[in-house]
């Protein structure tokens, strides 16, 4: 299962950089998902150049939030070696703090630029389900963002070298190889799946929208009960600080994106019957 791209490093260069499958792949879905933006946003009458301009820095916003939701958490030990900062392919980095880092600069760009926000909204979750998709599948390979022991028996064993495996150690094996870990929950396929649901629900919902920002809090919505759900089953977040005692850091934060899901919706369709024409933000 963990899979590094090198080889062809070492036979052309003489010398080995190992590469996390997650990196290819998590570029492979950033330049598919701008397009699918790019596409939708000018069915929507947006802009293309602006709208390719956001991409990418949303997608810098995206790479430094996630990289900061790594490190914020272990403050001390970075300050303590800074040369940790850098080190991406050994601790990696945060889906949500990459998200929310997103979030926030399509609201600025869009507000400085005075671009329709909630048209703008509605062309993004078809692309953000094809960049979470590859990035999903890239996760799988690597055994990272792995799931809890269970006998099912689509259970995954990964081996010596994935990030999995140096993970559960702790839980009895419920084979008799150590070279591989127990059989895991593919949270990672769940969400790649997931992901695939999303599109197909953005797909179906923006021709049959009745307001603008149907498409994005709808999709928000979805993505954070998935998300819940999921993150339910992951193995490798049983150190993050638990909220009122039910809830830790990760899903305090989907819970939070499905409420807003939820308000959003609630409240765009409030304007939408009380106006009766499509709520819009300029």
């Amino acid at each position: 299962m963990a899979f590094r791209i090198y080889d062809w490093i070492v036979a052309t260069w003489g010398w080995s950089i190992p590469i996390p499958a997650y990196f290819p792949l998590l570029a492979v879905g950033f330049v598919a998902g701008v397009f699918v933006v790019v596409r939708d946003a000018r069915r929507l009458g947006i802009d293309a150049d602006h709208v390719l301009t956001l991409c990418l820095y949303a997608g810098t916003g995206i790479f430094v939030g996630a990289r900061l939701f790594v490190i914020l958490p272990r403050l001390d030990y970075y300050v303590a070696h800074p040369g940790a900062i850098f080190e991406i392919t050994e601790a990696g980095l945060a889906s949500h703090g990459g998200f929310l880092a997103g979030v926030a600069v399509i609201v600025v760009y869009a507000g400085s630029r005075h671009l329709p926000l909630l048209r703008l909204a509605d062309a993004l979750p078809r692309g953000f389900a094809v960049g979470l998709f590859c990035a999903r599948i890239g996760c799988f390979l690597e055994g990272s963002c792995y799931g809890v022991v269970t006998r099912l028996p689509w259970g995954v064993r990964f081996p010596a070298g994935s990030v999995a495996y140096g993970g559960p150690r702790q839980t009895p094996l419920l084979g008799g190889d150590v070279a591989l870990t127990p059989p895991l929950h593919p949270t990672q396929l769940y969400a790649a799946a997931a992901a695939v649901c999303l599109f197909v629900l953005a797909s179906w919902i923006a021709p049959r929208r009745r307001f603008q920002g149907e498409v994005f809090f709808g999709s928000l919505l979805f993505y954070g009960g998935t998300r819940l759900a999921i993150d339910a089953l992951r193995g490798d977040l049983s150190g993050e600080t638990v909220f009122f005692a039910v809830l830790p850091t990760t899903q305090l934060i989907n819970a939070l994106i499905g409420l807003a899901g939820v308000l959003g919706l609630a409240c765009l369709f409030w304007h939408f019957k009380q106006v009766g024409r499509p709520a819009q933000v300029a």
